[in-house]
């Protein structure tokens, strides 16, 4: 059995580890063939899945043993927690116990710099799956055609001219590749999930100042700025990845938020916007795709769903092993991927993410009426202060938000719990102001140095 891969981003070679290793071990014979024409060894957006590059280190584990020297070239830092700001304050979200999340770079490193291949994330999952295997076709899929028949092969004709033949397809190539209308014109009525859109820079800082201002912690921004929903600085050693997201976000939205105070306060004195950086303007899916699989065909990762308004790194693990899974299984009628692999991947994130955007609506209703904002700010405080951390529910749950490591259902219940409104109500009687921290006006008090 020939299977084809389209796209070899994380989605795309986990699915192709996937199905190499469960052959291996089930003593089945398959082939994969991963197409993609990106280079992952080039720089800037040419060589990157444009994303901010943040992963939790376990998927390092799931590539298998990997030498100090390997990690250190690809781990550009480690994530100690992260810094809330919103119209009224900001608040230290600290890291989890037993978290661990690292940022990287997708490509060679960002536009203007020398390229680097092996601090490239996607270039070491793809090597990954070469070594154990995988073929790589370097070029564009041009065209695709369907079986013509039960047991006919799919047609994937690539840029150089050459067509192939395969016995399954796989769509992984991402929301932002422009195959989303080739698959959508194949007529077994697939359509793409609708998007936000995200602008997003590398902008190179020194490594001391980067360290010294932001303490391995991502900030978040809720600022109640029009058209932006949410904006991040996250630290890698070089460089910080300024990241916006909205409906319809540009680079002038991009630059409209490197100009807010409290954005400004995290990038030396006297900072200017540089003239040329580099910027990539990809787009968030925040619904499922429709008809999502046909007979032999299936999409994965953010083609097909993607917890909302989160990377897609956690839905390529899950879409695309559940996927192997069934190709291994041989359980791949149109009506059997219903089953085994749609209503799967349904159940897990179309529920939850309406919790999420519950969970979100709650938080610009928040951010945009300064009262509620300074009593939630005034509550985070206080949960600083408590000693059992049992008791600090809000803090706990921002940082699942931010990171999506729990389900959003999880989040919702556990701060709409009896326990947690019972904490909230004492905290907020509490008399003893004197014994607080207070927490800083916008723009003032605390920063991002400490």
């Amino acid at each position: 059995m020939r299977v084809g891969i389209i796209g070899a981003g994380p989605a795309g070679t986990i699915c192709a580890l996937s199905l190499l290793r469960g052959a291996q071990a089930r003593g089945q014979a398959v082939e994969v063939w991963l197409f993609d024409g990106k280079s992952f060894s080039r720089i800037g957006p040419q060589g990157c899945n444009m994303c901010a590059g943040v992963i939790p280190t376990s998927l390092f584990d799931y590539l298998g043993r990997l030498d100090r020297t390997t990690l250190d070239a690809i781990v550009q830092r480690y994530v100690a927690g992260h810094y809330f700001h919103a119209s009224a304050g900001g608040i230290h979200v600290p890291k989890e116990a037993g978290a661990t999340l690292c940022t990287v770079f997708r490509s060679a490193g960002p536009r203007g710099d020398t390229p680097d291949e092996a601090q490239s994330f996607d270039n070491l999952l793809l090597k990954t799956a070469l070594d154990l295997g995988a073929w790589l076709v370097p070029y564009h899929v041009q065209s695709i055609v369907l079986p013509t028949g039960a047991g006919a092969p799919f047609l994937v004709t690539t840029t150089d001219g050459d067509a192939h033949e395969v016995d399954v397809l796989v769509g992984a190539c991402g929301v932002n590749s422009a195959l989303m209308t080739q698959f959508e014109g194949l007529g077994f009525g697939y359509r793409r999930p609708r998007t936000y859109h995200v602008a997003q820079a590398e902008l190179p800082l020194r490594p001391e100042f980067i360290e010294e201002t932001f303490h391995g912690e991502i900030k978040i921004f809720s600022l109640g700025m029009k058209g932006i929903r949410f904006g991040a600085l996250t630290p890698k050693r070089h460089h910080v990845t300024v990241t916006v997201i909205g409906r319809q976000v540009t680079r002038e939205d991009l630059e409209r938020f490197l100009r807010h105070p409290n954005v400004l306060q995290h990038f030396p004195p006297g900072w200017q916007i540089p003239t040329h950086y580099c910027h990539c303007h990809p787009r968030l899916p925040v619904t499922a795709a429709r008809n999502p699989v046909t007979d032999r065909l299936l999409m994965i990762g953010d083609t097909n769903i993607a917890r909302y308004l989160k990377g897609g790194i956690e839905s390529a693990f899950f879409t695309a092993s559940l996927a192997s899974e069934m190709i291994l299984d041989g359980k791949m009628s149109r009506a059997e991927l219903w089953r085994g692999y749609v209503r799967p991947c349904h159940a897990k994130y179309l529920t939850d993410n309406a919790w999420g955007r519950l969970l979100f609506l709650l938080n610009d209703i928040i951010s945009l009426l300064r009262p509620l904002t300074r009593a939630a700010f005034a509550l985070l405080h206080r949960e600083e202060q408590v000693v059992d951390p049992r008791d600090r529910l809000h803090l706990h749950s921002l940082w699942h938000i931010f990171t999506g490591d729990a389900p959003y259902r999880q989040i919702a219940l556990e701060i709409l719990s009896w326990r947690a409104l019972w904490t909230t109500w004492r905290m907020l009687r509490a008399k003893e102001d004197s014994e607080m921290r207070p927490f800083p006006e916008s723009g003032e008090g605390e920063s991002g140095n400490r």
